[in-house]
Formats: structure tokens, C-alpha cells, sequence
């Protein structure tokens, strides 16, 4: 990795190479957030086309691609960064929820919580960190709960 200058915390992100061209936290243009909100077109398309052919098999990876794409729109709607003004990022994340099977404005909540207190007590979102994997699994029912009382 070179250009990359080490700190006991990790990287100085300032000694990045200059020549490598970075975009984060800049302002989205229009084709950024239409990329964006169309990420999960083709999982769902595609889970789409698969189940309704009876192949429950192959529509499995794209559900779970689509379901990863719909977790990052959320996020980004999270965190109000996906080009769009407040009450269209709100209609997004009610637009999504039915499709994730749950409350998105509430886990937004316990998302920037997590930021707040991030690896404290009162982080649910890394509940399942102190688990096992049994507990993990275990656990994971009773998530969509937890998020909904906190």
C-alpha cells in the first residue's frame, strides 16, 4: 500500500496517495442518486423472473443481493445521504419498509444511536456482536423487536 502512512490509530487518511481520485462526502449529482435508488432493480428483477419460473433455488442469491442492495439505500436514507431532499428520503425509507419487513424510520432511530453510543450499553445494533453464533441466530427474530421498544 504504498503512498499510505501509518498512526497507532490506523491510517492517516490525509497521506493518501493525491493521484487516487476519492468521492466521498461530496455532494451526490442527479445520476449518483438515480444509481442509487435503481441498485436493486436487477436482484429484484431477477429474483423476480427465477421464482416465477419455479426456480426457488436460483432465486435465492438474488433475493439475498436484494435484500443487501435495499439494506444500503436504507442506510444512506439513515444518514440522509442520498441526494434527495428529507421528505423524499422519508417516502424512500416508507417505501422500503414493507420490502425489509420493518420499520425503517425506527431503525434509523437506533442507527444513529449506534453512532452516538457506538459499542455501549445502550447500542442495540451491537447486541448481536456480543453474541455467539448460536446467539446470533438466536437472536435475530427478536431484533425487529428490540429496534421497535428502544
Amino acid at each position: 500500500m504504498a503512498g499510505l502512512v501509518g498512526t497507532k490509530a490506523g491510517l492517516d487518511h490525509v497521506a493518501l496517495r493525491s493521484d487516487v481520485a476519492w468521492r466521498d462526502l461530496v455532494r451526490y449529482r442527479r445520476i449518483d442518486t438515480l444509481i442509487e435508488l435503481l441498485l436493486p432493480a436487477p436482484w429484484l428483477a431477477g429474483a423476480i423472473w427465477f421464482a416465477a419460473q419455479g426456480q426457488y433455488l436460483l432465486a435465492l442469491p438474488f433475493t439475498f443481493f436484494l435484500f443487501l442492495t435495499l439494506l444500503r439505500v436504507a442506510h444512506n436514507g439513515y444518514h440522509n445521504a442520498l441526494g434527495l431532499p428529507r421528505w423524499a428520503t422519508d417516502l424512500v425509507l416508507v417505501l422500503l419498509s414493507p420490502l425489509m419487513m420493518l420499520p425503517l424510520h425506527a431503525v434509523k432511530v437506533t442507527h444513529l444511536e449506534h453512532h452516538k453510543h457506538c459499542l455501549g450499553d445502550a447500542d442495540i445494533e451491537c447486541e448481536a456482536g456480543r453474541k455467539s453464533l448460536w446467539g446470533v441466530l438466536a437472536y435475530g427474530p427478536r431484533f425487529p423487536v428490540d429496534v421497535m421498544r428502544a
